[in-house]
């Protein structure tokens, strides 16, 4: 009965191999897949099998004319049994330089074999492209511009919030009150990696001279969570330096341009699905119960018909890596 048994066994055994090794060598997974978009310096191209493959003979079938994929351009490592590829370049493949498709391309040929000796069964052939440059105007949130009133009495000090207002205004008022400015800004959907961000605002008013009385303006990259609100009057700024203006730039009716590179990278790297920007002057009041602020427009300006050009509005300026 145990020879029997035995002999049971060795056939089932026989059987599988047979029905293996009947199969085609196959490609299981692959990645990038042909016409992908949006492969990335960092990434390797990987491809699985459906048994194991002799590497030996991915030398003679691997092949590709794309500068960067030549056989002598990447290295190749074997994983899983010998059923896993990956490909990866010696150096970083380039990003296209504009919005147009940078391709590369690759093949691996019926040269490539299985440990049995049987050939890959049809040839793999792949063309992708790797990230491009795009660009963005991305016009302010309405409910991330807005502004948080300080007020203070005999050392008691109370904050109130204003989302979506009329009008971002920051410096302080005739009552020495003083008002912080927020302004936020959703990232491009199909952003990967992020090259420049630039702010552009456009100053329709200013009250007294607030450069002079209250200092410097600060534009400081914080994390508004859900909207504006009080906390984030004394929330601490991200780490990355603000962006000063000594009110040099700052003439009504004039478009200001700023480079906040810095400050929207460190939102990236929290990972905030927002680019949020705290605005405020070193002194929160001069205490000459005179109003010294400068003001810029929001969504909610348009809405409310007091302005019907869009291009008023504070703008991010992005340019990108994408797809």
């Amino acid at each position: 009965m145990a020879c029997r048994r035995m002999a049971i066994a060795i056939l089932l055994l026989l059987l599988v191999a047979c029905s293996q090794s009947s199969r085609p060598l196959q490609v299981t997974a692959l990645y990038p897949q042909d016409g992908y978009h949006g492969f990335k310096k960092d990434e390797a191209i990987v491809i699985e099998f459906n048994r194991p493959v002799d590497p030996a003979s991915f030398a003679d079938a691997y092949r590709s004319n794309s500068e960067g994929l030549k056989p002598d351009q990447v290295t190749v490592t074997w994983s899983d049994g010998d059923t896993k590829v990956t490909v990866k370049p010696k150096q970083p493949l380039a990003y296209s330089p504009d919005d147009n498709y940078i391709y590369y391309s690759f093949e691996v040929g019926t040269e490539l074999v299985d440990r049995n000796g049987d050939h890959l069964a049809e040839p793999l052939r792949v063309s992708f492209s790797t990230l491009r440059t795009l660009t963005a105007a991305v016009k302010s949130a309405e409910k991330r511009d807005g502004i948080v009133l300080r007020t203070e009495n005999n050392g008691n000090v109370q904050l109130a919030a204003f989302p979506g207002s009329t009008a971002i205004v920051v410096g302080d008022g005739n009552n020495d009150e003083s008002s912080l400015g927020f302004v936020g800004f959703p990232w491009p959907q199909d952003l990967v990696e992020l090259q420049t961000a630039g702010l552009r605002l456009y100053s329709p008013a200013k009250n007294g001279d607030p450069f002079a009385n209250l200092g410097k303006l600060l534009f400081e990259a914080i994390d508004m969570g859900d909207g504006v609100s009080e906390s984030d009057a004394v929330s601490a700024a991200l780490p990355a330096a603000p962006v000063w203006e000594d009110g040099s730039h700052w003439t009504t009716g004039s478009f200001i341009r700023y480079d906040v590179t810095d400050l929207a990278q460190a939102a990236r790297n929290e990972g905030l699905g927002w680019f949020d920007l705290r605005l405020r002057f070193e002194s929160a009041t001069n205490g000459d119960s005179a109003a010294d602020a400068v003001m810029l427009y929001t969504q909610e300006s348009i809405s409310t018909g007091r302005i019907n050009d869009p291009e008023l509005l504070p703008t991010l300026e992005l340019t990108y890596y994408g797809p």
